[in-house]
């Protein structure tokens, strides 16, 4: 089974960072526990390409500029849980969380109200938001929120708000790539 680190070594130029800083984050992450992994020695051990890790990676990389900033904000986002937007939509039955609902988008594997996402975003108050709306065009408002429960250095009523997104072309590619990764990722699997 092919593993995250080579994944992110092909995928580095979608991310907009080395192969070296994405496989940084990705043993940060493993260190906070945030990503799957598989125990033992050799082949078939180690971290997993899947949807989630992917996703975990992602929103590391929305939600912190450096690695230094990868800690337990990151991971409380990753976990954090859906709840109802401003527009009074109830919260889905299963309440998934960000982290989940980010690998459904990647994997293009989306459930109804994920279907037409247009933007990722990351809110540096600790707030996940899935957009809707048509590809290569700018959702106004969010569809889905996360909002995290972790500690905050800087506390939720930042005079500054720092917004990290990944628009629809570039994530339209990255779901592609994702894709094909993990198809080949069962395509090897069936062949086992």
């Amino acid at each position: 089974m092919p593993g995250l680190k080579s994944y992110l070594q092909v995928s580095a130029p979608l991310f907009g960072l080395t192969p070296a800083a994405l496989y940084e984050r990705q043993r940060a992450l493993v260190a906070l526990q945030a990503i799957e992994t598989v125990g033992g020695r050799g082949p078939g051990s180690g971290v997993p390409l899947t949807s989630f890790n992917a996703a975990a990676i992602l929103i590391s990389v929305l939600a912190a500029d450096s690695l230094a900033e990868v800690d337990e904000r990151v991971v409380g986002l990753i976990h954090a849980k859906v709840r109802p937007t401003q527009r009074g939509e109830p919260a889905k039955a299963g309440r998934p969380t960000f982290g989940a609902a980010v690998a459904a988008v990647l994997e293009g594997n989306c459930p109804a109200p994920l279907r037409f996402v247009s933007s990722i975003r990351v809110k540096r108050s600790w707030l996940g938001q899935i957009s809707q709306g048509v590809m290569g065009l700018p959702a106004d408002e969010p569809m889905l929120e996360f909002p995290s429960r972790a500690p905050s250095a800087r506390g939720w009523d930042n005079a500054i708000e720092l917004t990290a997104m990944i628009h629809s072309s570039k994530l339209e590619q990255l779901v592609l790539f994702t894709q094909g990764a993990l198809s080949q990722n069962d395509t090897e699997e069936d062949d086992s």
